[in-house]
């Protein structure tokens, strides 16, 4: 939104006439008495300084004025233009900013959403349990064949047509099958193999593959298995919990599930605030200011990076 704002004749004059006042009554100049240094003479020395301090007094005075004859809320700092003041002419300054859309509130008791308890499945202590232990767990190297889980260390070469190609090769590579590091099809190659064991396959690339030149085309791998090596879980012991910081298993449980009932009340706190947003959404209708879009977009990148 774009205003004029005019300030009458003797707004101003009564401005610069404020101005000296103040700087008569403050300054101290060599062969004047305090108080009756000559006006003609303070506006030749201090011209730029009186009218700095008359645009501060009367420019936010002024906008104040209009917002409140037009009812407009400002919903971003103003930008102001042409302020340039003359102590004999009426003043006129231009600003810009965005307005606050208009909108009638309705009665927050129409927003309904159904809060949800929190219930945890009689295995849920459990399975958590078991994603901790996984999550410590160390690699014991096995002598039969790779499985689900296991991670396998090797070399690969590959070529399209008799010829390598740019990321066909590699060495003591790891792969965690079935943790979707290399694409499934090649990790199904490695399902059943054992250390030291060499083989050959084809391999087509998917038509949506990344590396646009390998897309669609059909390799030839040649991999050499170095080591199988399959996840040894902690036992639920004195040391393990010990790293937990309980000190005793039935702690342990209860510590598990006060986090997972945590976790689940944050889950549907979000939800709840998702659900509420989405009404919100559906009854209000107003152009929202880009201006205020990209503040808030830029506050939730700031977060992010806190």
């Amino acid at each position: 939104r774009k205003l004029t704002v005019e300030v009458p004749l003797s707004e101003v004059a009564a401005a610069y006439d404020e101005v000296y006042d103040r700087i008569r009554s403050n300054i101290r100049i060599d062969g004047f008495r305090p108080g009756k240094y000559p006006r003609h003479l303070a506006e030749k020395r201090f011209k730029e300084l009186m009218s700095q301090e008359a645009l501060q007094n009367l420019v936010p005075k002024y906008l104040e004025q209009v917002l409140q004859e037009k009812q407009m809320r400002p919903a971003t700092e103003p930008h102001f233009h042409n302020l340039d003041i003359d102590k004999n002419r009426p003043f006129r300054f231009d600003v810009e900013f965005e307005v606050v859309p208009e909108f009638e509130l309705i009665d927050a008791k129409q927003f309904v959403v159904a809060e949800r308890q929190v219930v945890l499945e009689p295995d849920a202590v459990d399975k958590r349990i078991e994603e901790l232990r996984a999550a410590r767990a160390t690699l014991e190297e096995k002598s039969g064949p790779a499985a689900q889980g296991d991670t396998v260390t090797f070399d690969f070469e590959g070529t399209i047509e008799g010829q390598p190609f740019p990321g066909g090769s590699g060495h003591d590579q790891k792969a965690e099958l079935g943790a979707g590091r290399y694409l499934e099809a090649f990790e199904k190659e490695l399902l059943g193999a054992v250390a030291g064991e060499e083989k050959m396959f084809p391999f087509s690339f998917p038509e949506d593959y990344a590396q646009s030149d390998l897309a669609g085309k059909t390799a030839q791998f040649k991999v050499s298995v170095h080591k199988v090596e399959a996840k040894k879980l902690p036992e639920l012991d004195a040391a393990f919990l010990a790293q937990i910081g309980v000190d005793s298993l039935e702690a342990f449980r209860k510590q598990v599930e006060e986090r997972l009932r945590a976790e689940r009340e944050q889950e549907n706190e979000r939800d709840y605030q998702a659900g509420l947003a989405e009404q919100i959404k559906a009854r209000y209708d107003f152009e929202v200011p880009e201006t205020l879009i990209e503040r808030a977009v830029a506050d939730f990148g700031r977060h992010l990076l806190e």
